[in-house]
């Protein structure tokens, strides 16, 4: 299985990259350790995460395909 993580804003700096494949991980909180220890800096912000342009606040499964984006606050004028 893979899914597709997109960085935007300050996120892309911290990761460095602004997409990313990943095999293997089931869920969100797989998904979070996995990228904790890739960009341990990744912990010190604040962002949501949508799961195929859905916002999640909790652990979900993933399937293969699935695409994560991790959206910090957004500012508009």
């Amino acid at each position: 299985m893979k899914i597709e993580v997109l960085f935007f804003g300050v996120l892309t700096e911290v990761s460095k990259v602004d997409k990313l494949v990943i095999h293997d991980v089931k869920n969100l909180e797989g998904l979070m350790n996995e990228l904790n220890i890739r960009y341990p800096d990744l912990q010190k912000y604040t962002f949501q995460i949508s799961v195929n342009r859905e916002i999640i606040h909790k652990n979900k499964s993933f399937k293969d395909g699935d695409e994560v984006a991790f959206l910090p606050p957004f500012a508009g004028g």
